[in-house]
């Protein structure tokens, strides 16, 4: 149905066993990122609309060190 509209890119190199798809430049990866994949479809805009488009402006919570 959206496949004609807005082309899915499924990119197996990109993850490891884990279901990977690439729409309009963003990654949706693991199982659980289906029904977002599947609410992009439906409304491209979605994601790039507060409160999602602010998320980058989140504190980082814990970052991993590098190991000396």
């Amino acid at each position: 149905m959206y496949r004609d509209a807005y082309p899915v890119v499924l990119r197996p190199d990109l993850a490891v066993r884990l279901p990977t798809a690439v729409f309009r430049g963003n990654l949706y990866w693991g199982d659980d990122s289906v029904d977002m994949l599947a609410q992009a479809l439906q409304n491209p805009q979605r994601f790039e609309q507060p409160p999602y488009s602010d998320i980058d402006q989140l504190p980082i919570g814990i970052a991993r060190k590098p190991s000396s």
